[in-house]
Order: structure tokens, then C-alpha cells, then sequence
């Protein structure tokens, strides 16, 4: 009879796992997983990101590895799981820059055979001219390629060496890639060395399931230096 609780608290812990383990498994199922999905690309990098989490629970939880018997893929290319002690699980690829703008897909495919896809159209853009090394504080417009002709925003950032100066952190809806570079925009700039940022930032809500549980966050981005001087 001694060994009697010991095996009530035995046969008790195993039920409550495999009752966890298969209710996280069933989540998928339900539309209970929250999918991050994280598109990054960059000028001058040779890769886009691909970067993968997903979540039971909370958008705010910790990232975790997708069921046993489940498949993910990228343009029907599976994608293996890795895991860092700070970030959890994740799923990665790095894939050519060159290669990359146009239609992709990510798919995964529960133990039960249920699956979820998602599209989406990815495109870099770039400078039509480039900028000179030194830029005179006057209104002009910087022409960028590869936004096509429907309103896009953008956001701008321009930073300079000086500690007393407000700098420029804006959205801007850019039509027919021309973005306009004001003078209320340099009336908060001093003159001198200053570094502008270009970057385009799209979330996609995602449907999965019964209720929206996911998002899917494109980002790509340009960078310059030059210096700024008076008329």
C-alpha cells in the first residue's frame, strides 16, 4: 500500500502530459497557433530573410517547434527548425536577393493532414538616380524604381550629427516613386554629414482557422550617406 500514492501521482503526471501534449497538438487544428511571419530584405544584401515562428497562445509567447508529423515549406521547399535560448524555435531561410522579388509561397501542412498557405508578392525598389556626395538643403524629389505607379507608403528617416536638431522620422505616401524631400524637412536638419533611410514596411493580417491569428511583415530598405550644405 506504500507504493500506492506514488503510483497515483505517476499515472497522473503522465495523463496531464499527454493531455498538454495533445491539446498543443489539436491547436493547430483550431486556429489557436499564432503564425509570425517575418520577410526582410535589404540594398546591397546579397539575401532576403525568411523567418518563421510560431506560437501557441499569446502573440507574445515564446516561439516553439511545430508538431511532430507536421510540414512547412517555401516555395515547396521544406524548412528545417532551429532554436536559440533567447528566441525559442524558429524556421529560416536566406534566399537570393537577386532572385527574390516576384510570388512566394509558405505552406504548412498539420500531422492530420489540414494545411494553411499563405501568398505574397515581394519587391525591392531602388534609387532611378543616384544621390550626390554632397546635397544642397533645398526641396527636390528622389525617384525610386520599382514601386509601380499605385500610392505606397514609405517611411523616411533623416539623422544628423547635431544633438540640438529634431531629425526626420515620417511616413509618406509615395505616387509614381517620387518622394518629395520638403523644406520643412531640412528646416530640421543642420548642415553636415547626414544618414537617410528609405524603408517600406507591409503586415498582412492572417486568417487561420476561425479567427485571425497571424501576421505576415515585409520589409526592405535603402540606405544613404551624404552631406548636407546650404544654397
Amino acid at each position: 500500500m506504500k507504493f500506492l500514492p506514488t503510483i497515483l501521482i505517476l499515472a497522473a503526471f503522465f495523463s496531464c502530459t499527454n493531455s498538454t501534449r495533445d491539446s498543443r497538438e489539436d491547436k493547430f487544428d483550431t486556429g489557436a497557433v499564432f503564425y509570425d511571419y517575418k520577410i526582410s530584405g535589404e540594398e546591397g544584401s546579397d539575401s532576403v530573410s525568411v523567418l518563421l515562428h510560431y506560437r501557441f497562445g499569446e502573440e507574445g509567447e515564446l516561439p516553439t517547434v511545430l508538431e511532430s508529423g507536421s510540414k512547412l515549406t517555401f516555395d515547396g521547399k521544406e524548412i528545417r527548425p532551429d532554436s536559440a535560448k533567447l528566441t525559442g524555435t524558429f524556421y529560416e531561410v536566406m534566399l537570393p536577393a537577386n532572385e527574390f522579388n516576384g510570388t512566394h509561397k509558405i505552406a504548412v501542412t498539420g500531422k492530420n493532414g489540414k494545411s494553411h498557405s499563405q501568398e505574397f508578392n515581394f519587391q525591392s525598389f531602388s534609387l532611378a538616380n543616384e544621390l550626390p556626395a554632397q546635397v544642397k538643403m533645398e526641396p527636390f524629389a528622389i525617384r525610386l524604381n520599382g514601386l509601380g505607379s499605385e500610392p505606397v507608403r514609405i517611411q523616411l528617416v533623416m539623422i544628423d550629427t547635431a544633438f540640438g536638431t529634431r531629425d526626420v522620422n515620417e511616413e509618406l505616401v509615395v505616387k509614381n516613386g517620387e518622394l518629395a524631400i520638403t523644406a520643412k524637412m531640412w528646416r530640421a536638419l543642420s548642415t553636415g554629414p547626414i544618414t537617410m533611410e528609405i524603408y517600406r514596411e507591409e503586415e498582412i493580417p492572417l486568417n487561420i482557422g476561425v479567427k485571425e491569428a497571424g501576421r505576415l511583415l515585409m520589409t526592405y530598405r535603402l540606405k544613404r550617406e551624404f552631406e548636407a550644405k546650404q544654397n
